[in-house]
This record gives structure tokens, sequence and C-alpha cells, in this order.
């Protein structure tokens, strides 16, 4: 292979790999087919404990958590004790390809989810046109001229937010309908530039197989206690499916207008599964498990008063506007956070798959009650074997299945800010009722509206004469990608902590 390809990157956002391969085999997906059959397919997984939000800052960046910052939308303050906004530009390390365009690399990007809005001078960038982790108001251009070439081609996109409770078929053929017109436009929008230069890195990714896969899983399961054959019988077929047919055709339609000796890859990023978890009762278990008495009186009416508003429905909640909710938050965070700074540990936000913890550490955390050495090591092992012991009331298994500790997995400069330790659960069943000798009985239902959730493991194609078809025998972080493109570009790679795959680049 050259030592400057061009590069012509296509996402999947959240596409489960294993619904794409069963379906690839069937003949639902033939571009997917065709991809299994010619390409060398990599098995992927993001940064561990923290995947759901780190993933794509990740692969972006090509560092550690420890050194980019971001792992979610809401992150712990060690002086505020409050879970605060972090958005993508708040990223404390530089996108890869801004080191593509000065190194005179021409560079085309549209949806790059949880990016930051960058300035590329050889090329273009569309923010938030139609991604799922939306962090502002509306889709940002740079160069801010090509807004009306945008408009002009694809026009708004038709979801700018998925988020909601839906019950009847006719919502949620209204949002399989908007998701599979999204991705038309996004293919037409991207087939659009794509025309305009020969790009040497051109990157899209599609958003769409990330909202259906929370919003309708159990519509697609029918094992899942929300499904209703009814819903299902009226929608007249999957939705996953109508969504990633979609999203196939549209794969195939950028990947035919690559030019000769383009390296086209392929990345369905991470996976998609039913949402059985027990973060939503994490905190609760450790307030048993520090104090029991202080957790039987805790109020929450709060909580209840929040969980009130994200089951209204979507056209109430937008004639009562945004000022609600935001009471809501804030007096939420001033209570959680003076309860915070009173105790030892605490659960704090992280994507919903797996829960985190949070230790009060002295000479770290504004407040801290636990000294650093014996006592935080101590801590965490009464902690692990007080979370193993959990039960699930309603099938016997275990409530907890492994912790990670991502402060330790993904040094740097930032890493005290992540979580101590993470929490991964047993998601075999539903978690609704627990118990163990230490915390009694706890069970709830849990706020969420979404009935899908993340499961780790991503899955790349590359699709290159130079490259063997096959299956790579390991697993590749995606931390190393970014150094994988810029390689196969010709630029430098130091500065990154990861390290390009050998298999695609040599």
């Amino acid at each position: 292979m050259s030592a400057h390809s061009r590069v012509l990157f296509l996402g999947a956002d959240a596409c489960d790999p294993e619904l794409v391969t069963r379906w690839s085999a069937a003949g639902e997906l033939p571009y997917f087919a065709t991809l299994l059959r010619t390409s060398l397919r990599v098995r992927t997984r993001g940064p561990a404990g923290i995947y759901g939000g780190a993933l794509w800052p990740t692969f972006v960046t090509g560092v550690s958590p420890g050194r980019h910052r971001f792992y979610c939308f809401n992150q712990y303050s060690p002086l505020s004790y409050v879970d605060e906004r972090a958005l993508p530009d708040r990223l404390a390390a530089e996108p890869f390809w801004l080191r593509l365009d000065r190194a005179g690399r021409r560079v085309g990007l549209l949806d790059v989810p949880l990016a930051p809005f960058t300035a590329v001078v050889n090329g273009f960038q569309v923010a938030e046109w139609g991604i799922h982790d939306l962090a502002g108001p509306r889709a940002r251009c740079s160069p801010s001229t090509i807004e009306a070439e945008v408009d002009r081609v694809a026009g708004v996109a038709p979801i700018r937010d998925c988020e909601g409770n839906r019950h009847t078929a006719g919502e949620f053929a209204r949002l399989r309908d908007s998701l599979i017109l999204q991705a038309q436009r996004r293919t037409e929008l991207a087939a659009h530039f794509l025309g305009q230069a020969p790009w040497d890195f051109f990157a899209c990714v599609f958003g769409e197989s990330h909202c259906v896969g929370h919003q309708m899983w159990h519509v697609h399961d029918p094992s899942h206690p929300r499904h209703s054959p009814q819903v299902a019988r009226q929608l007249g077929g999957d939705p996953l499916l109508d969504v990633y047919r979609a999203i196939d055709r549209g794969i195939a339609t950028l990947a035919s207008r690559a030019g000769e000796g383009t390296v086209i890859i392929v990345w369905c990023s991470h996976g998609m599964g039913p949402h059985y978890d027990a973060t939503f009762l994490l905190d609760t278990m450790l307030q048993r498990l520090e104090d029991p008495k202080r957790a039987a009186s805790a109020p929450a009416g709060l909580g209840a008063a929040r969980r009130l508003w994200r089951w209204l429905p979507l056209v109430w909640r937008r004639k009562i506007g945004p000022v609600p909710l935001a009471i809501l938050r804030r007096a939420k965070a001033i209570r959680v956070a003076a309860g915070r700074r009173k105790r030892r540990y605490f659960a704090v936000s992280d994507n919903n798959e797996q829960g985190a913890v949070r230790i009060n550490l002295i000479g770290r955390d504004a407040h801290g009650r636990v000294q650093p050495g014996a006592e935080y090591e101590e801590l965490l092992a009464y902690l692990r074997q007080a979370l193993l012991e959990l039960e699930n009331v309603e099938t016997g298994e275990p409530v907890v299945t492994g912790f990670q500790y991502p402060q330790a997995l993904h040094p740097g400069p930032y890493a005290n800010d992540l979580p101590d330790m993470t929490v991964e659960w047993n998601r075999s069943r539903p978690i609704r009722k627990i118990r163990s000798p230490r915390v009694g009985v706890i069970e709830g239902t849990s706020p969420a509206t979404r009935s899908g959730d993340h499961t780790p493991e991503g899955l790349l194609f590359v699709l290159h004469p130079g490259v063997a078809a096959g299956e790579l025998d390991r697993i590749i972080d995606a931390i190393d990608l970014g150094p994988t493109i810029t390689s196969l570009l010709g630029v430098s790679r130091e500065g990154f902590d990861g390290t390009p795959v050998p298999e695609i680049v040599s």
C-alpha cells in the first residue's frame, strides 16, 4: 500500500454487529453481506468501564479518556460535587483530522458523533446535522458558507431529538419513517460533498441506528417485557431491520462513489441490546452499605417528579417548555451535592449500561473523607464484595458480573476526573428487585424511556485490494483507529496513545 492512500470512513453508530451479521446472512443487508465476504473484518472495543460515552471521543482524538477528559454528558466535579454538563467542544485533545488538515490533506466531515466543531482549512465539517447525541440546537457548518448548500440538499434533519415516551404503533411508525428518511437525506448530502473534490479523508456517520436501537428495541425483541405483539403487527415489520436496510443502502451508495485506490473503512461502532441494568438503584445500594438509617429516610419526591416529566408525551413536554425540567435538575443537583459531601462513596453519572462509583478521597475531592492508600483500597474491596452478594429477586441470578477501574485503565492528566470503579451488570433479565444480607431488599422502576442500551463490541470492515480479506483473530481498541487512518494518509502518528493496526497499514 502506498504511503499516502485516500480513506473513506463510513460509520454506523451503535449498529449492532450481531444483527448486522445475522441479517446479512439472511440477504437483508446486501452491502454488509458483500463486506463480510470481501473485506478484512476486525472486532473492536471502546474504553473499558466507560465505553458508552468515551468511545467516539477516543476514536476522534486517538488518546486515552484520561487525556481527552470526556466520558459522559454529565460528569462529576470533585470541586462542586455536582454532575456538570460536559460538551464535545471541551475535549482536552484535538481531533486527528486537524493534523491531517495541517499536513495539507483534504478533509470532509459529516456528523462524526461527540466530536468538537473545528475550523478545517482544507475541506469542511458539518456537525450535529442529525446525530443521536446533540450538544446544540442546530447543525453547525465550517466554513459557514456551506450552510445554504446543506439546507438546499438535505434541509433540516427529520429527527433532531429522538428521546421521548412513545406508546402507539403510529408514534413508532413516525419515528421509524423519519429515521429512514434521515438516512436517505444523509446519503444525498454526503454524496453531494463527496463528488466535489478528491478527498484524502472523508467521514460520514449514520446515527439512525443509535436512535432506533434505544427507542425501539422492545418492538424488535419479543422477549422484552415492554414488547407489544399488537404494535409489532401494526408496524408490519421490524423497525430496527427497516432502519438498518436504509443504512446499508446509504453506505453502498457512498462506497460506490469512492475513487480508485481508496481505502473504504466501515465501522459498526458498538452494539445494542435490552436496557436491563440496575444503575438507577446503585446509589440506594451504596447508601444502605454506608448508612442504612440515612438511606431509609432519603427523600424521593424530586426523583418521582423527574420521572413523571420524562414520561410525559413529547407534545406535552414541548408545550410546557424546558423550564420545569431545568428547575427540577437544579434543585436535585443542590440536594445531591450536599449529600455527597458527607459521604465516603456515592454513585455518579455514567452511561446506564454500567454503574459508576466515586470515592470521596482526601486530597482529590474538595470534602474528602477517605485516606488514599490502604484505606482507599480496603474500601474498594469491601464494595466489590458487597455488590457481588446482590441477587436479582425475580431470577435468583447475581446482579453484578464484574468491575472496571477507569482511573487506572485510562491514564492521563484528567484520569482523576473519571469514576473510581464501574459496575458491570448482569443484563440477561430485567433488574427490578434486588436483595442481599447487607442491603436488604431494594426495588424500583427504571426512569429510562429507552428500551435498548449499548453493548461494548463493535465491528470494523476494511476494503482495499492491498488488505487481505478475512477475520483478524484479535480485538482492537477504538483508540487505535485514528492513528491507523493517520498512518494510511502518510501523516505522523506521534502524540497518540493508540497505535496503527499493522494488518491495515502495512
